[in-house]
């Protein structure tokens, strides 16, 4: 029920049923994973952070858990520690497109352009059809003086962002 409440965007329901879940079963492979994502889409990043630690704990193999529980240590700035969870991700679950990409955009942040693109090209590599990833490559290119590199990324964000919306480029 959680799950479906949480799919209708009504979280404190969705909290609710996760709560009596909870209850029940502690132990209930994803029940903190899903309780996790709920605090996070209301941005509570502190108990989403619990919830996803919580679920590692029980199973230190979710790729899933880790990589959210990385990204909400980026929402409050606990840029080292989403790190650490980012790497994680990756290394259970190598194809992880969106832990490549966090990553990328934190190491562009801190000036490690070389990482970022190795990092972005990966992302957009695993996930081509993500504009996301194409604008962040534009900007590493760019930032690396790879202009050529940076136009053609561009480009390919403009085409998807375009199909996203239903418009043409």
């Amino acid at each position: 029920m959680g799950r479906l409440e949480a799919l209708d965007a009504n979280y404190s329901a969705a909290d609710s049923e996760f709560a009596k879940a909870i209850e029940i079963d502690p132990a209930l492979s994803d029940i903190h994973y899903y309780t996790g994502m709920s605090r996070l889409k209301q941005t509570r990043f502190s108990e989403a952070a619990d919830e996803f630690r919580k679920e590692i704990q029980q199973n230190p193999q979710h790729a899933r858990a880790q990589y959210h529980l990385g990204f909400v240590l980026a929402s409050m700035g606990q840029v080292d520690e989403a790190v650490k969870q980012y790497e994680q991700t990756m290394r259970l679950d190598p194809l992880y497109a969106e832990a490549y990409y966090e990553l990328g955009k934190i190491r562009l942040q801190q000036g490690r352009t070389a990482d970022a693109i190795e990092l972005l090209e990966k992302g957009v590599q695993l996930s081509p059809n993500k504009s996301y990833g194409y604008y962040q490559l534009s900007q590493a290119y760019r930032k690396a003086g790879k202009e050529s590199a940076s136009e053609q990324a561009m480009s390919r964000y403009r085409e998807l962002k375009a199909k996203e919306r239903g418009t043409s480029p």
